[in-house]
């Protein structure tokens, strides 16, 4: 049985896709998933397979109609990227 933190950090996506995420959710919230997923040139399905782990993370919201970044979300957005 893999560790716990293996199995966690393999149900998060990369650094980097989730900054993106959150970059793309930030500049065009309440946008549906097939706008942003062809905006970024990803698969649909591997685009809100990443947004629902930043859901599961806190990060980000669902709406009627598209995301937008949650109150913890917009604080990790904000932080100075290292």
């Amino acid at each position: 049985m893999p560790n716990l933190a293996r199995q966690q950090a393999k149900n998060r996506p990369s650094r980097g896709v989730a900054a993106a995420t959150l970059a793309l959710i930030q500049q065009h919230p309440e946008t549906k998933a097939a706008e942003l997923a062809e905006h970024t040139g990803r698969e649909l399905l591997a685009f809100k397979r990443d947004v629902r782990k930043l859901k599961e993370l806190g990060l980000t919201e669902s709406l009627e109609r598209g995301y937008r970044l949650s109150p913890r979300g917009r604080v990790v957005f904000a932080r100075p990227r290292a």
